[in-house]
């Protein structure tokens, strides 16, 4: 299992009990089904590439919906930003490494 964080607002893996309900939710996978996942559409990214994005935690909760973070600090909206472009950058890596 290898550990991943969700970046996106409300989600599931069909087929799985794996739900996701709020931005930086951290998650336990096996790591082909998160790949697999993350190639089908999944907003998950490996939880040590979001750590490095250094979001404060008490952000994380008041702005855990995607509908909030309009109203967020610029600091933590200019991370989220980076959190999907690194999401861009995996889902490329894994398509090459298909």
């Amino acid at each position: 299992m290898q550990s991943y964080r969700f970046i996106g607002d409300v989600a599931e893996i069909h087929g799985t009990p794996y739900k996701f309900t709020r931005f930086g939710q951290l998650v336990e996978l096996p790591e082909p089904m998160a790949e697999r996942a993350c190639l089908e559409g999944a907003c998950i990214i490996p939880a040590a590439m979001f750590d490095e994005l250094g979001f404060d935690p008490a952000d994380l909760k008041k702005y855990s919906r995607a509908l909030l973070h309009s109203r967020a600090p610029a600091e933590f909206r200019a991370k989220a930003d980076r959190a999907r472009e690194v999401l861009r950058v995996y889902r490329e890596t894994l398509r090459k490494q298909g």
